[in-house]
């Protein structure tokens, strides 16, 4: 009988292959950080201290405000170049840290003088002519572009008319001699007395001058007066002539003053005040008679005009007022009429009568009329 078959052994496993195993990505470790060179902020400095008075010197011929401005840049650059070293963990480089400090411990020390001599009067120049025989009258012309002009008189002074000269210097600009030119020449019996100020610019402001000017009492004296920005003062006092065409004087923005006690206006001579952006102010004591008419105009376009007056026997006045937006005001002791616009002093009756008569016309767009 035939043995039973034995039984066949079991079967191996089958695995399924294992996945290859992926290599690590390679290790990317960043750059080394570089350290910030000692000399950056020294080189900024260097290259906007460079640009500024460049340009300051090639408007000018001169280094003037950029003085400051290079003042101000090393201020700014030494202290962030300061803060940046004590910032830094790594302070083996000392080099940063004294640029910035001599940068910013300069600017500290240097900026304020610097600031105050840019911004305050340092130059004074005289103008004088001195006496000429047979010079009796004189015609004073003087315009100003920035700064204030002032005008009045002295007796016996050794010298015809004097003009005095301060250059004024704005923040970050300059004055120098030369921006004011002064001539005079002579025909007949006047002499012409002509000034004009040439204005200083600057990156943001500007210079001006102050004008004192010093009339000998004895000329009679006829005048144009004239600032762009700036103020303008005329005083005349007792006795002076006052001659055809009269006192004209006039600023852009700034106010005007002409005071006048017991002048020897000539008839037909004027006064004539007028303000773009200021106020103007007009004062007229006259007790002395000198027979004639003198016409007086006050105009501001935005500001106040007043108008004071004190006469006397055979001295009136006539004023007509117009505004646009605005009042006028008077003093109702002194003057008298059928409207504020249309006043007299004291009477029209008196003016009428009068030997000396001041006509008077005032106008304001934007302010007050003040009549006293």
């Amino acid at each position: 009988v035939p043995k039973p078959a034995a039984p066949a052994p079991p079967a191996a496993p089958v695995h399924p292959p294992a996945a290859p195993v992926a290599a690590p990505p390679p290790h990317n470790a960043p750059p080394p950080v570089r350290p910030r060179a000692w000399w950056h902020g020294l080189g900024v400095f260097v290259i906007l201290a460079a640009f500024f008075l460049a340009l300051d010197a090639s408007a000018t011929g001169r280094l003037t405000w950029s003085l400051v401005v290079v003042l101000s840049i090393a201020f700014i650059v030494g202290g962030v170049t300061t803060l940046q070293y004590l910032a830094s963990p790594d302070r083996a480089d000392r080099r940063p840290f004294v640029v910035g400090a001599a940068l910013l411990g300069a600017a500290v020390l240097l900026l304020p003088v610097a600031v105050a001599l840019q911004s305050a009067p340092t130059t004074t120049e005289t103008f004088t002519v001195a006496g000429i025989p047979g010079i009796t009258t004189l015609d004073l012309r003087v315009s100003e572009d920035t700064g204030h002009v002032s005008v009045g008189f002295a007796r016996n002074p050794p010298f015809l008319v004097q003009a005095q000269v301060i250059h004024i210097g704005g923040l970050l600009s300059s004055h120098y001699p030369g921006d004011v030119t002064a001539t005079n020449s002579t025909s007949g019996q006047t002499l012409t007395f002509t000034m004009a100020t040439k204005t200083t610019s600057s990156l943001f402001f500007l210079a001006g001058h102050d004008i004192a000017v010093t009339v000998n009492e004895g000329l009679a004296v006829a005048m144009q007066l004239s600032s762009a920005t700036g103020n303008v003062e005329v005083d005349v006092p007792a006795g002076v002539i006052v001659t055809t065409p009269g006192i004209t004087t006039s600023v852009t923005t700034g106010n005007v003053v002409v005071h006048a006690t017991d002048a020897a206006f000539v008839n037909g001579a004027w006064i004539q005040a007028t303000a773009t952006t200021g106020s103007v102010t007009i004062s007229i004591d006259q007790g002395v008679v000198h027979a004639g008419t003198v016409t007086v105009q006050g105009t501001s376009t935005t500001g106040s005009v007043t108008f004071d007056f004190t006469g006397s026997t055979s001295v009136a006045a006539k004023v007509t007022s117009t505004v646009t937006t605005g009042s006028i005001r008077f003093d109702g002791t002194k003057y008298s009429g059928p409207a504020d616009t249309l006043l007299y002093a004291p009477s029209s009756t008196a003016y009428d009568g009068a030997a000396m008569k001041f006509s008077v016309n005032l106008q304001s767009t934007t302010g007050s009329i003040t009549l006293g």
